[in-house]
């Protein structure tokens, strides 16, 4: 019967979008409702700073909450993509001319976020740029500093001079691209909102032509987006093989709807070898990110020992999990199962949910 109900779910997930349900209100002590807005409200501040393109923003963060180690997981997301963004910058600057005119756009754009970039990139600046007497690099680096110290006295100042470094780098790729390519009616990268956007206005033909260039530039999101319209032959021929091959390279970047995809298409066989161990592997990836499908499967699949040890403290520990976020079917096997487990059983299934929703 279980195997039913998985099938069932299995083919209701394959078919479904990527939009994740409204989290549903816990109907038992098992997860805290107050942790749990927190915790809300703490990752919707997370996801509104990943949201928008500068750097500055998620610096002023680290600062505001590096003592606060109830945030230690959202800080250590934000302190990422700070990184991440820093090395961005410094890619792009690397191919620029080794000058002090790019090293001074480098500061006054970047230098509050990414000095360590500035720093390197005053170091390589090689024979291109006269050698200073002692004097003048001392003067450069207190340049730096103040640079530092007035973003910190005047943060939207800093933000503004972000702003117009990024404009101007905008405006240089666009000119680059423009010489670079033959074909001079080349349709502009398009953002990946406006990927969305025509995609979920079911302009399919649009999406490709948005959406194909961000998935090949390594957008993750885009590229499961691409999995989906290949799988599902919206805009392109339905090709199972190269949805697949979207699917992987988005889920290997950490997509959780990738992910839990991956791990259906091993459960069932579908494209690939049937093998249970790898659909638990994929499902529990997802499910550690706090994906509901893929926490709701999961029980399932420790429910039946598929894949997995059987374990019925597990299953049920994610089937509380996947209901606190409406999965479907997940309310009705944690009911299940319940009658078969302890008192005992039941409240370290709560422990171990209130774990792992403190590290999503």
């Amino acid at each position: 019967m279980k195997k039913h109900i998985l099938i069932i779910a299995l083919s209701l997930f394959l078919g479904a979008c990527e939009t994740m349900p409204e989290k549903a209100t816990v109907d038992e002590a098992t997860i805290e409702t107050e942790a749990a807005n927190l915790k809300s409200r703490a990752d919707a501040e997370v996801d509104k700073l990943f949201a928008q393109k500068y750097i500055d923003p998620l610096t002023r963060y680290l600062q505001t909450h590096h003592e606060d180690s109830h945030l230690k997981t959202q800080f250590t997301k934000v302190e990422k993509e700070r990184d991440k963004r820093c090395k961005k910058i410094k890619q792009r600057f690397a191919k620029k001319p080794k000058t002090a005119e790019t090293l001074d756009k480098l500061k006054r754009g970047y230098a509050f976020s990414c000095l360590q970039v500035v720093k390197d990139f005053k170091q390589h600046l090689g024979t291109e740029v006269v050698v200073k007497n002692t004097e003048t690099v001392a003067a450069e680096e207190k340049i730096v500093a103040e640079t530092v110290a007035e973003t910190l006295a005047e943060q939207e100042t800093t933000q503004t001079t972000e702003a117009e470094a990024e404009a101007e780098a905008e405006a240089e790729e666009t000119e680059v691209a423009t010489h670079e390519t033959s074909d001079t009616t080349t349709a502009p990268v398009h953002s990946l909102a406006e990927c969305q956007q025509v995609l979920k206005q079911k302009n399919y033909a649009q999406a490709l032509s948005y959406c194909q260039p961000l998935a090949k530039q390594g957008k993750a999101k885009a590229q499961f987006m691409l999995g989906q319209m290949y799988e599902q032959g919206k805009g392109v021929a339905k090709n199972d093989s190269t949805a697949l091959d979207w699917y992987q390279q988005a889920a290997k970047q950490g997509h959780s709807a990738a992910q839990s995809v991956l791990g259906v298409r091993h459960y069932t066989g579908e494209g690939v070898v049937q093998d249970y161990s790898k659909a638990a592997y994929w499902q529990t990836r997802a499910a550690n990110q706090g994906y509901p499908e893929a926490q709701f499967i999961l029980g399932v699949m420790y429910e039946l020992g598929q894949g997995v040890p059987q374990d019925f403290v597990l299953a049920y520990q994610w089937y509380l999990l996947a209901t606190a976020q409406g999965a479907k079917g997940a309310l009705e096997s944690r009911q299940t199962l319940a009658g078969r487990l302890t008192s005992e059983q039941i409240a370290e299934a709560q422990r171990l949910a209130r774990e792992v929703q403190a590290k999503e």
